[in-house]
């Protein structure tokens, strides 16, 4: 039987009743009276109680902890949340032979990123240096072959050259995404390299956000496994982290199983949906949420998206009335129907398209 908190107005009601019973001999005390004003001010007092209570059961089950339960939860299972990363890469400095450049130099990208070398580094002698940029997240990665010098200094050209890298920093993980590696880990006890197993060393990869894994019936035979992962936003991760999952699992993985280790390839999805009242912002808002949620925890390689879903996620923030008038895949109409996908395709909200009736 579920517990259901009572409202501020039933605590004070069964407070006021007991008072009317035990102290005024049934007569009905006014509101604005000493007793009537005490029976409020305790009835306040129990509600944030009941409150505290409501809060810590919540704790107790992962499908409702908030960030603290989380915390909690990450200390007993040995999962701590996924903190930001800097992006790290390798420059090469050239300029005037024998120079050292100085560990701390400052370089950007075209975005003005900034990014600070790691050790210092001898022009015409060293091959490359370290680099992190100065923030952390997903937002510092560039693509940029060359860097520019931040601070001009004779000695040294101001076009850097990159060698490799800049493609690893990643965001703090989400708490949808860490409740769900801890979900994984509970009802999947570590064993001796299931496919499950699998899933949660790819996961523990900063970087990674989703992964799945396919036995040998599912991919390429007999002692062969496929090992596939997205970011966040369920879009492929960079060459770097897919090098990072790669390293990571070889290093643990107990059998010599050929695993290969492939990105996802992210199939964008726009919907469109007529909605009563059209001009509401807010119901807007909720639609995109409640379906880029729903994308998030369901989308799958080879997975299926059923419309009922859509529109129960759709109705869940209460529209006086909405139609799904057409679903497209990377562009192309599929008619409202459930989206279907196969390996290593996964279906991505890109965007919702709102129409009036």
């Amino acid at each position: 039987m579920s517990y259901n908190r009572p409202s501020l107005q039933t605590i004070y009601d069964r407070i006021k009743a007991d008072i009317e019973a035990r102290v005024t001999n049934n007569v009905k005390i006014p509101r604005v009276s000493l007793l009537g004003i005490l029976a409020a001010v305790f009835a306040g007092a129990i509600f944030l109680v009941y409150g505290f209570i409501e809060n810590v059961i919540k704790q107790m089950f992962l499908v409702d902890a908030d960030e603290w339960g989380l915390n909690r939860w990450g200390i007993i299972l040995n999962i701590p949340r996924k903190t930001a990363k800097q992006s790290e890469g390798k420059i090469k400095f050239t300029g005037t032979a024998g120079y050292t450049v100085a560990t701390g130099t400052k370089v950007s990208d075209s975005n003005g990123t900034v990014y600070i070398t790691q050790s210092s580094f001898i022009i015409g002698t060293s091959a490359d240096v370290t680099a992190l940029s100065e923030l952390a997240g997903d937002d510092y990665n560039t693509t940029d072959t060359e860097l520019q010098l931040v601070n001009p200094n004779s000695n040294v050209d101001s076009v850097v050259t990159v060698i490799s890298g800049f493609d690893t920093g990643s965001d703090i993980e989400t708490l949808i995404n860490w409740r769900l590696r801890l979900l994984q880990r509970l009802q999947n006890p570590p064993s001796s390299g299931t496919e499950a197993d699998y899933v949660r060393w790819a996961l523990a990869v900063d970087g990674v956000s989703k992964a799945w894994c396919f036995g040998a019936d599912d991919w390429a035979g007999a002692g062969t496994l496929g090992v596939l992962v997205a970011d966040a936003n369920l879009q492929p991760v960079s060459t770097g982290i897919l090098s990072n999952v790669e390293a990571y699992i070889d290093s643990v993985k107990p059998i010599p199983a050929r695993a290969d280790y492939v990105n996802i390839t992210a199939d964008e999805i726009d919907i469109y949906i007529k909605i009563k009242p059209f001009d509401q912002q807010e119901l807007k808002r909720k639609i995109i949420n409640n379906l880029t949620d729903l994308f998030l925890l369901e989308s799958a390689p080879g997975g299926t998206i059923l419309i009922s879903q859509i529109r129960t996620a759709i109705s869940s923030a209460s529209p006086d009335d909405f139609e799904v008038t057409d679903i497209t895949r990377n562009g192309a109409s599929i008619g409202v129907a459930n989206i279907t996908t196969t390996v290593p395709h996964c279906s991505r909200l890109r965007t919702v398209y709102f129409v009036s009736f």
